[in-house]
């Protein structure tokens, strides 16, 4: 075991003792063994019967779950497997690591199974519940009387534990709860509790929030659970496992430190800016070596924040209660990044009014993501959300179209009576309305208008980077509110403007499913899954195949042939090179196997050797017989292969080539021989060498090379026809 992983095991048992001691459990108990750490003997009642269990850690806890054996050996479980252990009987259950091996998926199921999080106490909670749930009532009394005449008889010979003397000792009360004495930063790994006075030394003594990577590549979205860990646990998890787990079993891929307090944040600059370039591997348009850091800053934190209202919007209680702070806590780094930054107040300002003053600028493509622009209100030193209100509704309801009107066609017909429209309409947006809804509501407790920059800061300073308890009444207040609107009413007057009237409201849509229509980005492209929109489109925008130059309807493309090679003719004296030499041959199922000529490789690598008049022929890998002859000697022919592999082609003799040859040979002795160019063909296509005259028929006792002729050879590459 290497010893820092073994200190860091004993260093998080040791916390999760302190927590049993503290904070005690009634009918639950448990202590390691004096001379071991990381052997630990735990009791707890359960059907009146006292049972005891030995919990085993290995020197990757917390990362790797104990094992688990009840003791004495026979213990009958009845929801799952058993096997034999070191001193007793092990269980299948998802939070021990016995049968791990057996159930690989247990690794991948989040809020299942075994979690960083879990401590000592936590495990045997769960434990009791399981059992209490599964292994309780009349249906399984014989089997619970069985394990109890085990753990009356069992006596320990390692800790002392008899069932008259129980070691350790249940508790019979729970104890004092945690006292609430104001925010606390606590590594949910480690359990390390955060010293507020103490500056961090190195990047493991920070404090900060795991990324999770989401999304496809192309639009990758970042999320939190915004549950604290620090740099130690963090790069130890990953280096130990290779990769880092939350409390629900999420793959965090990234450490962003946050901006607790001064000094805290006074020490997080180098690692915060790692993480922007690491990121900037992975967003879109980004270079980790080009892209400053105050644009990565405007790339990362509205993009978790957007995502952070979305997971609160959804949570439970207390997954809620973490992305609240979360929020808040987001928000404190971006203020801290505007004062680091100095260019970053300026570029937050001018996107804010380009998207506020010019209608350009907040289309799809001047303005892909319109919800993470709106958190710039977040950092602005000008512009609030009265600003820029008219423009951001009006943009937004032009991007919803697109979606319900997938849902539902009437909704994209422009004779739609009011009614419908804006029942319809009202149902179908009420998500997003609420994520707008909270993000106003949040812009106005965040950026109190009564407070300057800098009293907004000391607020959070003077708080740990937590909002006050007060912020956190006015959000949960303001949530209540949000879940309770059932108007367009109720909508407009949580975002704090004029509610128009619903003619207003109705003209309104309607001129942005109009627009919807009639601009692309706005609906669906593809008929056949865009829904309603297919339907509509055939209304309102004719579909028109494009046409090609003759008039016809253009076939389905294809992809893009290989560049057709240069072939020089020289003269062809014969209509061989015909249409039939242009088309490619279509490709034909294997026949079988055919003998094959012996391969001949030339060995003659002497470019200036100018008296050698043709090349050794190269025997390809064809199947098929040539069907034509050749022209002249020195003309280009194309040889059929693929790739770059040698065509081989079986050679028909007949006597209309032994005739074919006879005339020719006389014109071509007095012709200087030209060898043919070499060059690559599409799709294997090459021409044909030369012939040696050794390989020629003998005419008239005068020693002639074979014409090549064409062959269809299925190699790879240069294939020569022979």
């Amino acid at each position: 075991m290497s010893a820092p992983s073994n200190k860091r095991a004993i260093q998080r048992l040791a916390k999760d003792l302190d927590e049993i001691e503290k904070y005690p459990v009634a009918n639950v108990s448990a202590a390691p063994l004096d001379e071991n750490m990381f052997e630990w003997h735990c009791n707890f009642l359960h059907e009146d019967v006292i049972y005891h269990l030995i919990l085993f850690f290995p020197t990757q806890y917390p990362f790797v779950s104990p094992s688990a054996e009840f003791v004495p050996p026979g213990f009958r479980f009845l929801r799952g497997a058993t096997d034999v252990g070191k001193k007793g009987t092990k269980i299948c259950l998802s939070i021990f690591s016995d049968f791990a091996k057996y159930h690989t998926e247990w690794a991948n199921e989040k809020s299942m199974g075994w979690s960083p999080g879990y401590t000592v106490q936590t495990v045997l909670l769960n434990l009791v519940a399981f059992l209490a749930e599964h292994q309780s009532g009349s249906s399984v009394d014989h089997y619970n009387k069985e394990n109890a005449k085990l753990a009356e008889k069992f006596a320990c010979a390692d800790c002392g534990h008899t069932y008259a003397k129980p070691f350790p000792p249940l508790s019979t009360t729970d104890g004092p709860p945690a006292l609430d004495d104001g925010p606390i930063v606590v590594d949910y790994v480690s359990k390390t509790r955060m010293n507020f006075k103490s500056s961090p030394k190195s990047r493991d003594d920070l404090f900060g929030y795991g990324l999770m990577q989401s999304g496809p590549k192309t639009r990758p979205s970042l999320t939190s659970p915004c549950e604290f860990i620090s740099g130690e646990s963090f790069f130890s998890m990953k280096k130990s496992l290779g990769t880092v787990k939350s409390v629900l079993k999420e793959d965090l891929s990234y450490f962003l430190p946050l901006y607790i307090n001064k000094s805290h944040g006074d020490n997080i600059q180098k690692t915060f800016e790692e993480t922007m370039m690491e990121l900037a591997v992975l967003l879109p348009k980004c270079n980790p070596k080009k892209t400053s850091v105050s644009e990565m800053v405007l790339k990362t934190i509205p993009n978790l924040m957007s995502a952070t209202v979305v997971d609160f919007s959804k949570g439970h209680q207390h997954t809620s209660d973490n992305h609240l702070n979360g929020y808040f806590s987001l928000h404190r780094l971006l203020l801290w990044a505007i004062e680091t930054y100095p260019d970053l107040q300026k570029i937050i300002d001018d996107r804010l009014q380009n998207f506020i003053d010019n209608p350009d600028q907040r289309s799809k493509k001047a303005c892909p993501h319109i919800g993470e622009w709106l958190l710039l209100l977040a950092g602005s030193s000008k512009y609030t959300w009265p600003d820029a209100a008219k423009a951001y509704l009006g943009e937004s309801w032009k991007r919803n179209v697109m979606w319900y009107v997938k849902d539902d066609a009437k909704l994209g017909m422009l004779d739609t009576d009011k009614e419908y429209r804006l029942s319809k309409t009202l149902a179908a947006t009420a998500v997003s309305r609420k994520l707008l809804a909270f993000q106003v509501l949040f812009l106005d407790i965040a950026m109190d208008k009564s407070l300057t920059r800098h009293q907004l800061i000391q607020r959070y300073n003077e708080n740990n980077g937590f909002p006050t308890a007060q912020m956190v009444a006015e959000m949960k207040a303001a949530c209540q509110r949000i879940k309770d609107m059932k108007t367009y009413e109720d909508w407009y007057d949580i975002l704090k403007l004029e509610a128009p009237s619903k003619d207003h409201i109705f003209n309104e849509l309607k001129e942005c499913v109009e627009y919807a229509i009639n601009t692309n980005g706005y609906h669906w492209t593809f008929w056949a899954t865009g829904g309603g929109w297919g339907e509509v489109l055939k209304r309102y925008k004719l579909y028109k195949p494009k046409e090609d130059d003759k008039g016809q309807k253009a076939k389905k493309a294809k992809a893009p042939a290989a560049k057709k090679a240069n072939v020089v003719h020289d003269e062809p004296s014969d209509s061989s090179m015909s249409d039939h030499d242009e088309k490619p041959a279509k490709r034909r199922p294997p026949k079988a196997p055919v003998a094959k000529a012996k391969r001949i490789i030339k060995d003659d690598d002497d470019d200036d050797d100018e008296e050698e008049v043709v090349k050794k022929p190269v025997v390809g890998r064809g199947k098929k017989p040539a069907k034509q002859p050749a022209a002249k000697r020195g003309a280009s022919q194309r040889g059929r292969g693929r790739g770059r592999g040698r065509g081989k082609a079986k050679i028909e003799e007949s006597e209309k080539e032994s005739s074919l040859e006879e005339s020719s040979l006389s014109e071509e002795e007095e012709q200087p021989v030209r060898k043919a160019p070499v060059k690559r063909g599409r799709r294997g296509k090459a021409p044909a060498p030369e012939v040696k005259p050794k390989k020629a028929k003998i005419v008239e006792e005068k020693p002639a090379p074979k014409a090549p002729v064409r062959g269809r050879g299925r190699g790879r590459g240069r294939g020569r026809g022979k």
